[in-house]
């Protein structure tokens, strides 16, 4: 949505990684455990990270095991005193119909100056914070599987204006994982969903696609994965590296009368690829707006 977002900086910036206070994780799924892969490669000390998941994958427990990272089944079962500090983060990583009870459960364990983050597609911020106290300040936010090595995308949009120092703080949790997009309107938040949350599959399946119509010219398929991969990983690049628009990159390799002509004529028939893009991308909005209702 033009106008709805404001980027900070990209790709883990190095001197934006968190460094203070701790960061209660709520789920080590798929995405809870690509985010908690990549604090834990950054400067992020494993001792400062709390895990709750009541069956992480035997995978991630040793994982988890090896860094001596803290996780344990429940909230209930989390040892403590009243002396204990709460956390600078509470992080939700479940799904969205675990969010209420999620939340509910958390309550005795943060603080008022706790920053609570919901990473759960369509959950809106007024049905995560209901649970809890009056001001508390909850940030709704939207990564993508890439934060796993830094090259993720993650959108923010906060219940209240932030202070300098929480939203300082909020970029330092998310900038190991790629690029942050402070979005100025929380239904924006449903395409950034559709477009960026659910985009690397888009690519994953067009890698898959390339792949298998390359096997059917003739080539290894072996070979012909590895060129897509290939291919794929460096357009991105030189999306990411200049300033030219995808449409400007586009006209660059296409030469008049050659063969991605040839190809293009094709996919921009019509809008053919425009328009099942637009309805891919409609189809996950939707689904999005569903879970929110």
């Amino acid at each position: 949505m033009k106008g709805a977002m404001e980027r900070h900086r990209g790709f883990g910036d190095s001197e934006m990684i968190r460094d203070e206070g701790v960061i209660l994780l709520l789920g080590a799924g798929r995405m809870g455990g690509a985010m908690l892969e990549r604090w834990t490669d950054t400067a992020t000390d494993p001792k400062t990270i709390i895990v709750i998941d009541p069956a992480p994958p035997p995978s991630r427990q040793r994982w988890m095991d090896e860094r001596e990272i803290a996780f344990f089944p429940s909230l209930s079962s989390l040892p403590g005193s009243s002396d204990d500090a709460p956390p600078a983060f509470l992080v939700l990583a479940v799904k969205p119909s675990q969010v209420a009870e999620s939340v509910e459960a958390a309550r005795s364990h943060i603080g008022e100056a706790t920053l609570v983050f919901s990473i759960a597609a369509g959950v809106p911020l007024a049905a995560f914070l209901s649970p809890l106290p009056r001001g508390q300040i909850g940030i709704r936010a939207m990564p993508n599987s890439p934060a796993r090595l830094g090259y993720g995308a993650t959108a923010l949009f906060p219940s209240a204006p932030l202070t300098a120092d929480q939203k300082r703080a909020a970029e330092g949790l998310a900038s190991p994982l790629g690029a942050v997009f402070w979005l100025k309107e929380e239904a924006a938040m449903d395409g950034v969903t559709a477009l960026s949350g659910s985009g690397p599959a888009y690519l994953f399946h067009l890698a898959e696609c390339m792949r298998d119509a390359g096997a059917a010219l003739g080539l290894e398929k072996a070979l012909a994965e590895q060129l897509a991969r290939q291919t794929i990983l460096g357009a991105g690049a030189m999306l990411s590296e200049t300033e030219e628009s995808p449409e400007a990159l586009r006209e660059a390799v296409s030469s008049p009368g050659g063969t991605t002509e040839a190809a293009l004529r094709l996919l921009m028939k019509d809008e053919a690829l425009a328009r099942l893009m637009r309805q891919a991308m409609t189809a996950a909005w939707k689904k999005a707006r569903e879970i929110g209702t």
